[in-house]
């Protein structure tokens, strides 16, 4: 788990459902994977609203194909913690071999207590739990991707 960060800055202007922009992210690609369409499109919407590029994925091995074909390319990814074929954390821990430093945000239903420890050890990771807000979303990409204090 990555080190706690400062709290992320929030402007006046910030409404309830969360930031149109998050002015301290300098857009980059993100690649998202997760088994349901639905929730592929929700984050697409909000990555692209953030300012970030997405690329969306079905599964875990379609995920890692694509970050040990360009892993420069990646500013983050998203992972579902549990689908087909190749979970998130699994996905993570092969991607970190191809690129160490690859920040990543791990989402799921399951209890955050069960995905933290299912996520220890993985380096540079935010958790995510279902569902989320905008603002939680936010919050999310400051603890890996902010300034570090």
């Amino acid at each position: 788990m990555a080190p706690p960060r400062s709290s992320r800055p929030i402007t006046a202007d910030e409404p309830d459902s969360g930031p149109r922009t998050l002015p301290w992210l300098h857009g980059g690609e993100v690649l998202v994977a997760d088994d349901d369409p639905s929730i592929r499109k929700v984050l697409a919407r909000a990555f692209e609203r953030f300012g970030m590029t997405v690329t969306s994925c079905e599964d875990g091995d379609d995920a890692l194909a694509q970050v040990v074909h360009d892993p420069a390319r990646w500013h983050l990814v998203a992972l579902d913690l549990t689908m087909p074929r190749m979970g998130g954390d699994d996905a993570l821990a092969r991607m970190r071999s191809v690129r160490a430093d690859l920040p990543a945000l791990i989402l799921s239903g399951f209890l955050e207590a069960d995905m933290q420890d299912r996520v220890a050890g993985l380096g540079r990771v935010a958790v995510l739990q279902k569902p989320f807000t905008l603002r939680a979303l936010a919050d999310a990409l400051w603890e890996v991707l902010g300034p570090e204090d």
